[in-house]
């Protein structure tokens, strides 16, 4: 036979004996080392009973998952029963004993320079001291315990309280699933000779509920829940139909999917909490009629705070609009002092921040299509901090598109115009029968809009129901934004090593991420470098015909690109055509390479 074959054979046998190792040798005397666990479920098909190891509705990994403990990992189990635990202990003993005693000394030396600056502070007649402090060394217990905590693992030991609780976790496991009046025992086989005991656990399923019908609440209340939970069958997909098996997750699925559904179509503040399922399982023959019901939206009452008001569940529009554009810091402020001057007429102290440590905004633009007024905010304190209309009302014709109100300092940092594209929750225009709805999407895209802009270094959306009409169907919507650093230069140097040919290389990059006030973005770079390329003379067969002669390759790049966030061809009536959700935008890019290396020049 070939040598190499009983290399092969001596190496499995020499595994096999270790392996073969008796697993529990640090297992005390009565106690079982819990070998494995099995789960076997009783299937009757055409008359014939039989237990198999899977079921055809039910998961087995998910009720495998529910098994604790669980047994040990060969390898890591083998590990743990190589170290000598009596060494170990001792070790352990030994090692913590001598950082103790380290500890104790670290902490009398500390103690005395403590004393002696407590006498110090008390001559000096002062009351405080600087005192010393110094954390205890972390005990070191030596290879053993590295061994044992990061490869080995100590014998898993039977324990029958477990293995009752286990089949509680089952049996409630597969009543969520629809098994309502499922069986389960266990059988433990103990191998006394080798002191390890295997689990085995034995469910009878028995016959689950399906759903037979969904139907609806069907109060007179519900009616406009009952059309959009008709419209959500049809448009989108359903978590649970008849024929189903009762199964409780499931139920939740579609409850969460029912009011994200009313959330996205203007059911602000809608939770799933309102949802509610009432399940009928006597219907006979293990079928179940699931019954949806809705909640009453139970709201602070407006004319006494201390009780409540029951109403429905409605559409949500959107009122006013307002965008806070504040300065990140004072440097921000073109003229900080005359900001501080205008504070101070009304009444602001320094540091001139409110209550969300935020500086004082005080102009407001009122933007339409056809008028924008400007006032300061003396006039619109009430405004600013509860969201009304107040003096603004006789500017609200309706013969003009609202837009919003930007409340700032000396100047917005961005165009009204480009914050407005940006925003999806649109004003309502009542009068024209003109109703943008508070969908819970458009707050993502809006934010999403926002970000892609690239200038914030904060976005803070707040849609709430009018405060002045709590019980009405009107939210207003606010946007905190605070700019981010509009210029930055960045400076890359470099090193290379490419196939042993070395080189030195850098960019510089200059942007501008808000230019005109319009979100127009600038960013210049430029990147060159050196090289040392081999020169070749004579056969390039011959290596030793390559010279190197330093740094004799040189390439520089200026890049410019300039992007616009709209289409810039079109003029400012077309630019409204142009639906948000394309979100476009204009870019130009120049570019210019040149090069210089020992064969040649180029542009």
């Amino acid at each position: 036979m070939d040598l190499r074959i009983y290399k092969h054979i001596l190496l499995a046998a020499v595994l096999l004996s270790l392996l073969s190792c008796r697993q529990s040798k640090y297992v005390a005397d009565g106690y079982y080392r819990l070998s494995s666990n099995e789960v076997m479920f009783y299937t009757l098909v055409d008359s014939n009973a039989k237990w198999e190891s899977d079921h055809d509705k039910i998961s087995e990994s998910e009720i495998s998952d529910l098994i604790q403990p669980e047994p040990n990992s060969g390898i890591k189990l083998f590990i743990y029963n190589r170290i000598d635990s009596a060494r170990f202990n001792k070790q352990v003993t030994r090692k913590e004993l001598k950082f103790r005693k380290k500890n104790e000394k670290r902490q009398n030396k500390v103690d005395k320079k403590n004393n002696k600056r407590i006498h110090k502070a008390k001559d000096k007649g002062k009351t405080r001291y600087k005192r010393k402090s110094k954390e205890p060394k972390t005990t070191r217990l030596g290879w053993r315990s590295w061994v044992i905590s990061h490869w080995g693992e100590a014998p898993v030991l039977l324990d029958t309280s477990k293995v009752s609780k286990t089949k509680q976790q089952m049996k409630v496991y597969l009543s969520q699933r629809g098994f309502k009046n499922a069986v389960i025992n266990d059988s433990i086989t103990y191998i006394e000779k080798k002191q390890k005991a295997e689990v085995t656990y034995f469910i009878k399923p028995g016959k689950p509920y399906v759903i037979n019908s969904i139907t609806f609440d069907p109060l007179a209340r519900n009616k406009n829940l009952i059309k959009e939970y008709g419209k959500m069958l049809k448009y989108e997909h359903t978590d649970i139909e008849v024929g189903d098996l009762l199964d409780e997750d499931k139920l939740e699925l579609q409850r969460e999917h029912f009011t994200k559904y009313l959330k996205d179509n203007a059911y602000f503040g809608f939770s799933k909490n309102y949802i509610n399922f009432v399940v009928d399982t006597t219907v006979g023959n293990h079928k179940a009629n699931v019954v949806i019901y809705i909640k009453e939206k139970i709201v602070p009452d407006p004319r006494n705070p201390d009780t409540t008001v029951v109403t429905n569940h409605f559409y949500y529009h959107v009122g006013d609009v307002v965008y806070q554009l504040h300065n990140p810091d004072s440097l921000s402020f073109k003229d900080w002092e005359g900001y501080k001057k205008r504070c101070e007429l009304l009444g602001y102290s320094e540091p001139y921040l409110d209550d969300n440590n935020k500086y004082f905004l005080l102009d407001t633009i009122f933007v339409e299509d056809t008028l924008i007024t400007k006032h300061f905010l003396n006039l619109n304190v009430d405004f600013r901090k509860s969201h009304n209309i107040g003096v603004f009302e006789k500017y609200n014709d309706t013969s003009y598109h609202y837009k919003g109100y930007f409340i700032y300092n000396e100047a917005p940092f961005l165009k009204p115009a480009i914050l407005d594209k940006q925003n999806f929750l649109e004003h309502s225009d009542i009068q024209h029968n003109n109703r943008n709805y508070a969908k819970d999407y458009y707050i993502d895209r809006t934010f999403k809009s926002f970000l892609r802009l690239d200038i914030f270094s904060r976005i803070t959306p707040t849609v709430e129901v009018r405060r002045s009409d709590p019980l009405g169907n009107v939210v207003d919507v606010q946007y905190d934004l605070t700019p981010a650093k509009k210029q930055r230069f960045v400076l890359e140097p470099r090193a290379t090593n490419t196939s042993s040919i070395l080189g030195v290389s850098g960019v510089l990059k200059y942007t501008n991420k808000n230019m005109f006030r319009a979100g127009h973005q600038l960013t210049f770079s430029i990147e060159g470098g050196f090289q040392s390329q081999p020169l070749v003379t004579g056969d390039r067969a011959d290596s030793s015909k390559y010279k190197f002669t330093g740094l004799n390759t040189f390439e520089i790049g200026p890049e410019l690109v300039y992007k616009i966030p709209r289409f810039w061809p079109l003029t400012k009536k077309r630019q409204e055509t142009i639906s948000k959700r394309s979100f476009p935008s204009t870019e130009f890019s120049a570019l210019y390479n040149f090069q210089i290396r020992p064969e040649f020049r180029r542009h």
